[in-house]
């Protein structure tokens, strides 16, 4: 029962990190740094979650902790402002 809720704990997180995902997409926003520490603190958490899954001979559960790390990377690397052209850049 124990491993049931924590899968399900785990799907619900990546839903919360799909939405993020998706708002950054669509309204094309961008974090703060108080939102991109907290992604990756989000994304930390799932990566040790996955070595402790692999660890436990747990497959099912470390597959969802690696989406959930993935899922966290790709909306951390939406989350960033375009970076501006430099003048030496703008040249070329």
């Amino acid at each position: 029962m124990e491993q049931l809720f924590g899968n399900l704990m785990t799907v619900l997180f990546c839903c919360a990190i799909i939405s993020k995902l998706i708002q950054h997409i669509i309204r094309k926003t961008y974090a703060d740094l108080c939102e991109r520490f907290t992604l990756f603190t989000i994304g930390a958490g799932f990566a040790i979650g996955a070595v402790g899954a692999f660890g436990g001979n747990n497959q099912f559960s470390a597959i969802l902790y690696c989406f959930g790390a993935y899922l966290t990377y790709v909306t951390l690397l939406f989350s960033w402002p375009p970076r501006s052209l430099t003048q030496s850049e703008e040249a070329n």
